[in-house]
């Protein structure tokens, strides 16, 4: 805690030392400004949407020890089960991996469909040495659900999918994840052909390390000041200068880069 008596002398060194390092916020703020032609107005459409959400232990847990169980479950927006499962950290993974296979659930598929003999193929942390594997698992759980509504899953309407999260994460091994788009993006553009139904997979964060770094630069810049709702791409350049210490975490299709993040700013 700080006495009243500091404070002056600790906005005077703030003050300071934001003047050093003014120049970072003009290169910020001229990045940001650079976006400003590619910025495009959100226009209402027409079509349904279904969002995922997974919940684990945190949520779901049975207090029966020495278990410790946990429920690994995974809904739609209409509060429709997908998945369900129990497990708990002491849960032979290997077992659980050729259980999933043996059942054909959406996680044995999409085993399946990348050629995983193990849970270990599609994630290096699921392995006992892991203390967190449980949480890996539950993602693990609702990407195969994600996969297997996109893939398996004939759609009455145009349809927006959401998912609780970015379309990204450290969570899979090599390319794995990489491989997974290729495939979501192959049945859309399948339903597209055949069925002549548009679907769109997006993904939802509240929060991201990128528009926080930025956040200042943007309203500075004031290049969604339009007095409409709108968004802007991210160029990869911006995300790859913000996730120095994790290039991985940009990679994907493409340029071995995930779709780029867009930003969207709402004006009241």
């Amino acid at each position: 805690m700080f006495t009243s008596e500091q404070l002056p002398e600790l906005r005077r060194k703030i003050r300071a030392q934001a003047a050093l390092e003014a120049r970072v916020l003009d290169e910020l703020v001229q990045q940001a400004a650079g976006l400003a032609p590619h910025v495009r107005p959100i226009r209402p459409r027409t079509a349904t949407a279904v969002a995922l959400t997974a919940a684990d232990g945190g949520n779901n847990s049975v207090a029966f020890n020495p278990f410790e169980l946990q429920v690994i479950r995974v809904v739609d927006s209409q509060g429709k089960e997908l998945f369900l499962d129990v497990v708990s950290p002491a849960t032979d993974i290997d077992e659980l991996g050729r259980r999933h296979r043996g059942d054909r659930t959406v996680l044995g598929k999409l085993m399946d469909d990348l050629d995983a003999q193990r849970l270990s193929d599609l994630s290096s942390m699921m392995t006992t040495r892991n203390r967190k594997w449980v949480e890996v698992y539950r993602d693990l759980c609702e990407w195969a659900t994600l996969h297997d509504l996109i893939t398996s899953h004939q759609f009455a309407a145009d349809t927006l999918i959401v998912r609780d999260g970015l379309l990204r994460t450290t969570i899979f091994a090599g390319d794995t994840l990489v491989r997974l788009g290729e495939l979501m993006k192959q049945a859309i553009d399948r339903q597209a052909k055949d069925n002549r139904r548009r679907i769109w997979l997006a993904g939802l964060a509240k929060k991201t390390k990128v528009l926080d770094h930025y956040r200042l630069a943007i309203s500075l810049a004031g290049i969604f000041d339009r007095g409409t709702p709108c968004f802007v791409p991210v160029p990869h350049e911006l995300q790859e200068g913000v996730y120095r210490s994790n290039a991985d975490y940009v990679r994907g299709a493409g340029r071995r880069r995930v779709r780029r993040r867009v930003w969207q700013a709402r004006r009241d």
